[in-house]
């Protein structure tokens, strides 16, 4: 009796069939997994630039904004977008850093329709408390910047 090497049809229509259900099983974990992980990069990402703009502003002795950078990140940009980016800049217009346009699916919006966020040399923020809404696939999480200068979660409308 001759010995035959490899797999026979039906075990290798097994072993698909058993790829198939683990694949369609677990792609919408995997992408439940990347949307949670951009919501956390992006969340980061944000409070990041908060917390630089307050130390800073608290260290220099003087204002320092967060605002929507322009498309070469060198400047503010008032027509922009919260979600194209936004940087830390000093009073005197030196650009502290600049963070990149949001990874794809996410949105990041202001209530009010602020452009910027400005922290005065105590800690504190100009104006009026802010909330900041991150949109990413359709989640959504709400961020309220408080006076104070502190960011803390909330629920969102």
């Amino acid at each position: 009796m001759a010995s035959s090497k490899g797999f026979s049809l039906i075990e290798l229509m097994i072993t698909i069939s058993i790829l198939a259900i683990v694949v369609f099983i677990g792609v919408p974990g995997f992408q439940n997994m990347l949307g949670a992980s951009r919501e956390s990069a992006s969340r980061e990402s944000l409070f990041s630039a908060l917390q630089l703009a307050r130390a800073e502003a608290v260290t220099r002795g003087t204002q320092v904004t967060v605002c929507q950078r322009n498309a070469g990140a060198t400047a503010c940009d008032n027509d922009s977008s919260w979600g194209q980016g936004w940087m830390v800049v000093t009073a005197g217009g030196e650009v502290l850093q600049a963070w990149d346009p949001l990874n794809g699916g996410a949105a990041l919006a202001v209530a009010g329709g602020a452009d910027s966020v400005v922290y005065q040399p105590d800690g504190g923020i100009q104006g009026v408390a802010r909330t900041f809404t991150l949109s990413v696939n359709g989640n959504d999480a709400c961020f309220r910047l408080g006076l104070t200068g502190s960011m803390s979660s909330v629920g969102c409308p």
